[in-house]
């Protein structure tokens, strides 16, 4: 046999007592049996073990030897066969020494918010509770308890804030492990070391050697307490408004000067973007960003440079801030373009300047650019530029009216909780809202929203939490239900157009809206990405509403007589329609089709056009129609309100009838045809007002009493009414003439009974007829036989 101590281990008991095993190998080639294994732990008694059982060849075997209490180092020595009883290959290998004790550490150190999200030690929030969890880990081989934990805070070299637990819970070896918080909350900003110390009175006698022993209990963590610079700015970003049009321009070209302390610039092209039109004025939008320099300690330590280390000129022209700042950079001023994150390492400043260019200094017709230049930095400053951009406000007489309403330029730095940076904020708190004062007459309004993010970086799907459902930020406009439909790329609604500017995902970034009365609101939400919320601009139109009519359209005209069909064109919009087509149909007659260009209807007006037609040969029905705006050339009014391209039809009904007849007024139809009536090819005037649809028998609301023109028609009609016929068939209309939208008077017994009449009188005058030559005739033969007796006829 060859008998040895393979391993020497420990094993926990509730008492917090460790009792040592010992492992015992035969690694000979015969059995080994009856022997002795000792334990000597120095400065204690020995104790001995017999084991009678055999101990085959290539085996082994665990020896319970002793206990040991927690909070001590121990050394041991295991001897197998201690009395020497078996005889063996190797004598030499049947001792084995360890030393058995804790060994406590701090495993880690974590940090919450009051809303129990772990977040990073530079994060932490001025004034708000905070959760210190301290993990304790004993990697020993022997229990520990009743010891303390402390922890302090230091400013500088001054401790201002310190607490102490102790922990009488039985912290079990081989990595055994103990959670413990604190609560700090922070009354002052800046940077702090935490410092975090097991054990720190020594009440547990730890073990040395391979283990560290009490070399690893302490840890210390550098924390900043800050703003909550990562939340949206609490004060609405408020608007200015005015009567024109707006262009935001961006150089999709220009790459972003990076952060430097050397002189540079960059210059950003905008052409000519309003070409002839009208200057109200111009703003010249430069991002400078990433602005920081160094402290003692190398923190980054955020400032905005001034206008001696930012320089712009437009043109050529050096320009002047429109909007002043102190340079000093603070979270979450409503009253600066500016922000920074504070509550965060990377504490650099985000700003938009803004500038007046004056409109001489625009140049029509040419490239029209800008130049920010870096310059006069002092040693360990650093910013860098995220890009330049141009706002134009004008007038275009051609244009629809127009209304703009623009923010104030902002940089409010907004980043919601995510999984890639560790932070605390709820999605309602990185929300910042806009507000847009009193829009007037939102229903004959189209609404354009813009908006525009600077240094804007989503978030990939799985750094989101599930409450974000997959988008990194949102837009909602006037309720917090309404979020705009916006498609994605990737998680984001919005995209770079630019090397760091930009705008929602399609149109050029203006999205659709519908505004209300008054006051109007938008909302842009970070959940998880983030981003510097720089301007929103609203831009509402009042375009043009077409809708033709031909309710001044004969109910009944004369067979291949010519007329001016009268189409009135309503405009119901704000803004004048310019240089459209007029389409006319009809079913019969001569034009079948016709258009007509008309140069203006001005807002909110009627403007009435004819088209030449006359009628075909023969009586019956003809259909008509119009179309305003046949070619969509004008853009109409489109909202929630109004849809002024599906109004842009009209038909109507004309009843073709024999000239000779009278064309009664029709006492249904339409209505409002109180004209005169319109001119025939003859000159004689027909009956004006309103007439059916071009659905069969639908007659319209209304009647209409119209005017007759006195002419030689109306005479033949009034000749007519003198004959018998004509006077029998007054106020009889024909078949059809109702489905045409006519009177619906027709009666069939009104007509059987004057035809009867008619008929009758007809007999009567035959009977008399007949009578009274059967009278005369039988006088002719009295007077014939008495001339021929000679009678005298007296």
């Amino acid at each position: 046999p060859d008998l040895v101590v393979s391993n020497i281990k420990v094993s926990p008991s509730d008492d917090c007592n460790s009792t040592i095993i010992a492992t015992i190998e035969n690694k000979g080639i015969l059995n080994a049996t009856d022997f002795f294994v000792k334990l000597n732990i120095t400065d204690e008694s020995e104790h001995e073990v017999r084991v009678k059982d055999t101990l085959c060849q290539n085996s082994w075997k665990n020896i319970t030897l002793g206990n040991l209490e927690p909070n001590r180092a121990y050394n041991v020595r295991v001897i197998v066969d201690a009395r020497g009883t078996v005889k063996e290959l190797n004598e030499q290998n049947n001792i084995r020494d360890v030393t058995l004790g804790p060994d406590l550490d701090i495993s880690e150190i974590k940090f919450y918010s009051e809303n129990g999200v772990e977040i990073d030690p530079d994060k932490l929030i001025l004034g708000e509770n905070h959760t210190i969890s301290v993990l304790i880990r004993n990697d020993g081989a022997v229990s520990a308890k009743d010891f303390k934990l402390k922890i302090w805070i230091n400013a500088s070299d001054i401790i201002i804030q310190e607490f102490e637990d102790e922990i009488t819970d039985c912290v079990l070896p081989y990595g055994g492990e103990i959670m413990k918080n604190f609560t700090w909350k922070p009354n002052k900003k800046g940077w702090f070391v935490l410092n975090a110390a097991v054990d720190s009175e020594n009440n547990v006698e730890e073990m040395c050697g391979e283990m560290e022993g009490e070399s690893n209990n302490d840890m210390t963590k550098e924390v900043k307490v800050g703003e909550p610079g990562y939340k949206a700015k609490e004060n609405p970003l408020e608007t200015v408004s005015g009567e024109g049009n707006i262009e935001y321009i961006v150089d999709v070209e220009l790459k972003r000067l990076t952060k430097g302390d050397s002189d540079a610039n960059i210059t950003a092209h905008f052409g000519d973007p309003v070409g002839n039109a009208t200057l109200k004025f111009i703003w010249l939008y430069v991002y400078p960003d990433t602005a920081y320099y160094e402290d003692a300690k190398g923190h980054w330590m955020a400032f905005l440079p001034n206008e001696t280390q930012l320089e712009v000129t437009f043109n050529g022209h050096p320009l002047n801030l429109r909007r002043p700042t102190s340079f000093t950079p603070e979270p979450n001023d409503p009253d600066q373009p500016a922000d920074i994150p504070d509550a965060t390492s990377f504490n650099v400043s985000y700003a938009t300047y803004c500038y007046d260019v004056p409109v001489e200094y625009y140049k029509r017709g040419e490239d029209n650019y800008a130049t920010a230049y870096r310059k006069n930095l002092p040693e360990g400053y650093k910013y860098g530029i995220g890009g330049i951009a141009l706002l134009v406000v004008y007038d275009d007489k051609d244009a629809p009216l127009t209304k703009y309403w623009i923010s104030e330029a902002d940089r409010d730095v907004i980043m919601a909780k995510n999984k890639e940076h560790p932070i605390e904020f709820e999605f309602d708190d990185c929300t910042r809202e806009i507000i847009f004062n009193d829009v007037k007459d939102a229903q004959w309004a189209n609404a354009t929203l813009k908006t525009v993010l600077v240094s804007y970086a989503t978030r990939s799907v799985d750094k989101l939490y599930p409450d974000a459902q997959g988008e990194a930020d949102a837009l909602y406009f006037n309720s917090m239900d309404n979020e705009l439909d916006i498609p994605l790329e990737g998680t984001g609604h919005w995209h770079k157009i630019s090397d760091d500017i930009a705008i929602t995902n399609r149109n050029d970034g203006w999205e659709y809206v519908n505004v209300v009365e008054d006051t109007n609101r938008a909302w842009i939400q970070s959940r998880g990405a983030m981003f510097c919320v720089a301007h929103a601009f609203l831009k509402v139109t009042y375009p043009p509403n077409l809708e033709p009519s031909l309710e001044k359209v004969p109910a009944k005209v004369a067979i291949g007589n010519s007329y001016d069909i009268p189409v009135v064109i309503k405009n119901e919009g704000k803004s004048a329609a310019r240089n459209f087509n007029v389409t006319f149909r009809a079913s019969d007659g001569y034009p079948r089709e016709a258009k007509k260009s008309v140069n203006v209807v001005e807002g909110e007006s009627t403007k009435t056009i004819y088209f030449r037609w006359t009628a075909p040969k023969k009586i019956g029905i003809v259909k008509i129609n119009v179309t305003v705006d046949s070619d969509n050339d004008v853009d109409e009014l489109i909202n929630s309100h109004v849809n002024g391209e599906k109004d842009n039809y009209d038909e109507a009904t004309i009843t073709v009838v024999p000239s000779e007849l009278e064309i009664r007024p029709p006492t249904g139809g339409r209505g409002g045809g109180g004209g005169m009536g319109i001119g025939t090819g003859s000159e004689a005037g027909t009956q004006g007002g309103a007439f059916g649809g071009m659905s069969a028998g639908a007659g319209r609301e209304g009647a209409s009493k119209g005017k007759k023109k006195a002419g030689n028609e109306s005479v033949r009609m009034e000749e007519a009414k003198k004959t018998l016929w004509g006077y029998l068939m007054n106020n009889i209309i024909l078949p059809g003439e109702e489905e045409a939208g006519g009177s619906s008077g027709f009666s069939l017994w009104e007509y059987l009974i004057k035809v009867s009449a008619f008929l009758i009188g007809v007999a009567f005058l035959v009977l008399g007829y007949l009578f009274e030559r059967g009278r005369h005739n039988a006088a002719k033969h009295v007077r014939k036989e008495r001339k021929s007796r000679g009678e005298s006829e007296r």
